[in-house]
């Protein structure tokens, strides 16, 4: 297996690594640069070292990025065989964030490479002392991680796409206090709909339905990516608790080509609070978008 990209003085800071009896073979790891480094010489550099290390017969190069952070995908054809005298593939994916470098490698076939590199996602981490107080949450068949400020309650929730109602997991919770609230819903769309249905139908449809929920008047509604996956974020005008004073509900909406993830701050005033914004940043996914 080769691992592209270890200075010769240099080890890379982690590195994690399974190969098969069939030949296949996976791994992940990462560097730490002294400094920020640019992107393009980067993804040069080591796009360059991985074909001359891999012996691939060609390899074809497209430049993404994963949420804000810039990524290149590597995919050809090797000249080695698996045991069985299969035809090997290699499929990577390189990620540069800030100083660190990360490296997905897949040798073997195409789908398992592909699947193997596209479920390489990136979670942000609680760093301040505000923040710690939060904890992340990862969400069983949802291929989704949630950070809440407290233990969550699970209920469920009803998301109605066309004529067909899906019964989906939702997990919330309010501080005390300022009575802020934080839901996440997960909806897993059936395979037939998300095939006649182009996302942006189905991500229109899931807002809807949020609007229809709460009674809410759009105020802002924008496009947006994240991970490489599509999705909308709303802010809705709702009647506060007496009926008078303002009030919010910000909400993203995401489609990963399976699941529809809803993700709602409700709060009095128009500003929105201190955890918003930290609730949608740590919001990751480990499906691709399809």
């Amino acid at each position: 297996m080769p691992t592209v990209g270890q200075p010769k003085t240099k080890p890379p800071s982690y590195q994690y690594q399974f190969v098969g009896d069939d030949g296949r073979s996976f791994s992940v790891s990462y560097l730490d640069f002294p400094r920020q480094a640019s992107p393009d010489k980067v993804f040069r550099r080591y796009a360059a070292t991985l074909a001359e290390a891999s012996h691939a017969e060609k390899l074809d190069k497209h430049e993404g990025s994963l949420g804000k952070f810039p990524t290149m995908d590597l995919g050809g054809r090797l000249r080695s065989k698996t045991p069985d005298g299969s035809p090997q593939r290699l499929t990577a994916r390189l990620v540069l964030v800030d100083k660190r470098f990360y490296q997905v490698i897949a040798i073997g076939d195409e789908q398992s490479g592909e699947r193997f590199v596209q479920s390489f996602q990136l979670v942000r981490r609680l760093r301040t002392a505000r923040e710690r107080r939060w904890n992340m949450h990862s969400v069983p068949g949802c291929g989704a991680a949630i950070a809440l400020p407290g233990e969550p309650k699970r209920t469920h929730r009803d998301l109605r796409i066309g004529e067909t109602t899906i019964r989906g997991a939702a997990y919330s919770y309010q501080t005390r206090g300022d009575g802020v609230a934080y839901t996440y819903g997960c909806f897993k769309v059936p395979s037939q709909l998300a095939i006649d249905l182009p996302p942006k139908q189905i991500l229109k449809a899931a807002a809807t339905e949020v609007r229809r929920r709460t009674s809410g008047t759009a105020v802002s509604d924008r496009r947006l990516v994240s991970g490489g996956h599509p999705g909308r974020a709303i802010v809705l005008s709702i009647p506060g608790p007496d009926g008078k004073s303002p009030a919010r509900v910000r909400v993203r909406v995401y489609w990963d080509g399976s699941h529809v993830h809803v993700l709602e701050v409700a709060h009095l005033g128009k500003k929105a609070p201190d955890g918003a914004k930290l609730f949608f940043d740590a919001f990751g996914l480990k499906k691709p978008a399809k």
